[in-house]
């Protein structure tokens, strides 16, 4: 039995990185159409930057733990990496705007998404935890950016495609606002589950 639930969560975890990673990369040929566009370099011309990965990855985590569920902290931790893949379009070698997976818009259509497509509305908790941790699985990236000094972001893109920077002691709002998120979606779940059990005990009584 626990054999088994840790392959589906193992599956489940596979299927939503990659469907994230694709959303991403996706959102991120809307760049190739906005005024503000220029050419992006080669994202791995210097080789790859182990320090940041790692990085991405424990700023998911740190935020996935609040959710007390091991699929979504190790959900979190494999969002906040892929979103990277919004940096494939610089391969194309044409004029786009940069990193727009790194932004709201693109944090609430992943939420959205995932919650269409993953989540059992009849499982209030995990219904509203997978949006959170999309959601806030991208905050925490930016976060890790904007301590390491990468804090330039089209934030508002595809509505405003300018870059936004912001200071390296800024990593901290992006970090407590993905928190502040996935707690937010664990109580209003137990909201609507305790409001779900009041309807089903009057109407058994009526």
């Amino acid at each position: 039995m626990w054999v088994n639930k840790r392959k589906n969560d193992l599956v489940f975890i596979i299927k939503a990185t990659l469907l994230y990673g694709i959303l991403a990369a996706g959102f991120s040929l809307l760049g190739i159409f906005l005024p503000e566009r220029q050419f992006l370099d080669n994202p791995i011309s210097g080789g790859l930057d182990w320090f940041h990965i790692i990085g991405h990855i424990v700023w998911g985590l740190m935020i996935g733990a609040l959710s007390f569920s091991l699929r979504y902290f190790l959900l979190s931790g494999a969002f906040a990496i892929i979103i990277d893949w919004d940096h494939l379009v610089q391969f194309l070698d044409i004029d786009a705007i940069g990193r727009m997976g790194h932004s709201i818009p693109f944090g609430f259509l992943a939420a959205v998404v995932m919650m269409i497509l993953f989540s059992d509305l009849r499982n209030r908790n995990e219904h509203y935890l997978l949006g959170a941790v999309a959601f806030a699985a991208m905050l925490a990236h930016i976060s890790f950016d904007t301590l390491t000094g990468s804090g330039n972001f089209p934030l508002f893109a595809p509505f405003y495609d300018h870059l936004i920077r912001f200071p390296n002691s800024f990593w901290f709002v992006f970090q407590l606002a993905g928190a502040a998120i996935i707690i937010s979606s664990m109580i209003l779940a137990k909201s609507h589950i305790s409001k779900d059990k009041d309807i089903v005990k009057k109407s058994r009584r009526s």
